[in-house]
C-alpha cells in the first residue's frame, strides 16, 4: 500500500516575520486560501487515505497542526521530541510505516510546496510507487531548472532505468548541495541537471536498510526505537533516543551515498516558495504589478507604486506611495521592509536577531 509522510517541522525562516517558531511557513496561507500543510494533505485526497497519512512535526507545532488538519486523526500527527533534520524525521516515519505495513511504500513530501495540477501529481506518485514496490529503489522527482538557482540542491541524471505511467526513470549520477553562482550557471548551461524537489518514494524497508548501511549513527538510534515500538515504553524511548540522532538531511545521509537512487523529471508544476519573492506567481497582481496578501482582514492601499509584495495581518492597513520593487511584511510584533530581490536575505536577519538575543521575535 501507498503511505504518505508529510514533513512539517521546519521553521520557514525566509518568511519571517510572518513565519515564527510556533507558527512556521507551512501553517500560513501565503499561496491560497488554505495553510500550505492543509493544501499538501488535500492534494493526496483520493490517492492516500487519512489513516495512511503521517504528518511529522515537533512538539511545539503539533497542537496547531492537529487543529489545522482536523479531521485527520490526531495520532497521525507525530511529534518529534526535538528537530533533527530530514534524515531522522524520515527514519522515524519509516519505522511507523513498516510496523503497520511491512511492504508499505512511502511518499515523502515537504509540507510547504505548491504543486499542481493534482491529477498529474497523483499520477506521477502512482507511477513511482509502482517502481518502488517492485524493486529496491530510492526515487525522487527532479525539477527542470529555469534559471541558475543557488538556493536548490542539484541532481545529475544518468542512463534511463525504466518507464512507468509515461514517466522515464533515470539512474542518479550525483546529488550535489546548493552551488555557488558560477557553478549554478555552468550546470544550467550544460544541462543534464535537475533541481532536487525534496519529494521521495521508496519502500519503508528499503530506506531503513539504506540507513543501516550508510548511516550507522542514525541506524543505531533506529534499532533502539524499534525495540520499544508497540510497547508502553515507546514515548519514553522516543524522548530518550531520538535527540541522539545525528542532525543531517536525507540527501547527505543517504541519497549522496546510495546506489539505488533514481530520478524522474517531474510532470507537474512545482514551487517550494523559497522566499517572499516567490509569492507574486501565486497571486493576482493589480495594474501596477503589486501583490497583497491580507489574512485576518488586513488591507493594502496604494498610490502610484509598482511591483510590491505586501503582507498585512489582522486589521492592519499598509499604505504605500510611489514605491517600487519592495517587500513589506506587517505582523503584530515586527515589520519587514526590503527590496524584493534581496528577500532571500531574510534568513540572515533571523540569524542577526538570534545573535542579538531577540528570541521573542523568532
Amino acid at each position: 500500500m501507498l503511505h504518505a509522510v508529510i514533513m512539517a517541522g521546519g521553521s520557514g525562516t525566509r518568511f519571517w516575520p510572518a513565519s515564527r517558531a510556533d507558527r512556521p511557513k507551512q501553517v500560513l496561507a501565503v499561496a491560497g486560501r488554505d495553510p500550505l500543510v492543509k493544501a499538501t494533505v488535500d492534494r493526496l485526497e483520493g490517492l492516500v487515505p487519512a489513516d495512511r497519512t503521517l504528518v511529522v512535526t515537533n512538539r511545539r507545532q503539533a497542537p496547531l497542526l492537529r487543529e489545522i488538519l482536523a479531521p485527520l486523526p490526531p495520532e497521525q500527527v507525530v511529534a518529534e521530541p526535538t528537530p533533527r533534520d530530514t534524515a531522522p524525521c524520515i527514519a522515524l516515519a519509516a519505522l511507523l510505516v513498516r510496523r503497520r505495513d511491512p511492504e508499505g511504500v512511502m511518499a515523502v513530501l515537504p509540507a510547504d510546496q505548491v504543486i499542481g495540477p493534482r491529477e498529474r501529481f497523483q499520477a506521477a506518485l502512482e507511477a513511482a510507487a509502482g517502481v518502488a514496490a517492485r524493486e529496491d529503489a530510492l526515487i525522487t522527482f527532479g525539477i527542470e531548472p529555469t534559471f541558475p538557482a543557488t538556493g536548490y540542491g542539484y541532481i545529475r541524471y544518468g542512463k534511463k532505468h525504466s518507464e512507468a505511467g509515461g514517466i522515464s526513470f533515470h539512474r542518479v549520477e550525483a546529488f550535489t548541495e546548493k552551488p555557488d553562482r558560477e557553478r549554478a550557471r555552468q550546470w544550467f548551461d550544460q544541462g543534464g541537471y535537475h533541481w532536487n524537489s525534496g519529494i521521495f518514494l521508496w519502500r519503508a524497508e528499503t530506506i531503513l536498510a539504506e540507513i543501516e548501511r550508510h548511516a550507522p549513527g542514525l541506524g543505531e538510534v533506529v534499532a533502539q526505537l524499534e525495540a520499544a515500538l508497540g510497547t508502553d515504553r515507546w514515548e519514553e524511548a522516543l524522548a530518550e533516543h531520538f535527540p541522539r540522532c545525528p542532525r543531517n538531511s536525507i540527501d547527505r545521509e543517504i541519497m549522496e551515498k546510495s546506489t539505488l537512487a533514481l530520478i524522474a523529471p517531474a510532470p507537474f508544476r512545482w514551487d517550494d516558495l523559497g522566499s517572499w519573492q516567490a509569492l507574486p506567481a501565486h497571486h493576482q497582481a493589480d495594474e501596477g504589478g503589486n501583490v497583497a496578501i491580507t489574512p485576518g482582514g488586513g488591507s493594502h492601499l496604494d498610490l502610484d507604486s509598482r511591483d510590491l509584495v505586501v503582507y498585512a495581518e489582522g486589521k492592519h492597513l499598509v499604505a504605500t506611495i510611489g514605491l517600487a520593487g519592495l517587500t513589506i511584511v506587517q505582523t503584530g510584533e515586527a515589520t519587514l521592509v526590503c527590496p524584493t530581490e534581496r528577500a532571500q536575505e531574510v534568513k540572515e536577519m533571523v540569524e542577526l536577531l538570534r545573535r542579538r538575543g531577540r528570541e521573542d521575535l523568532l
